[in-house]
């Protein structure tokens, strides 16, 4: 008997896998939808941080090369996310621009930019 317990106890205590992610919004005053994160605008909301990002060119190295924090909330309607992303290489601007062959207006924001 005295066995069976101690097997039970290990095994309750061991985890196999990944443990499970939770992200809770909670209700809160409605953002101002702008593109810009205002001084507490977001202070009522549920604050996460990293993504467990794996980079596919180049190793990430610390917070100053590639980190994302985040806010999400909602005000009974809609729910919101709001997102500050730190990265030290910037997509088109410090890198070019890739382009697929089939659809080379891909970055136009115009009927002929969508597939």
């Amino acid at each position: 008997m005295k066995i069976l317990l101690l097997i039970s106890l290990f095994l309750s205590v061991i985890h196999a896998g990944e443990s499970s992610r939770k992200l809770e919004a909670f209700r809160g005053k409605t953002p101002a939808v702008d593109g810009v994160i205002s001084s507490g605008e977001y202070s009522d909301a549920t604050e996460f941080r990293g993504a467990n990002w794996t980079p596919q060119f180049t190793r990430v190295r610390d917070e100053s090369d590639l980190s994302l924090k985040g806010w999400v909330k909602h005000d009974g309607r809609r729910m919101y996310f709001a997102f500050e992303i730190t990265d030290d290489v910037l997509y088109g601007i410090d890198t070019p621009r890739w382009l697929p062959d089939n659809n080379p207006k891909a970055h136009d924001l115009t009927r002929d930019g969508y597939p």
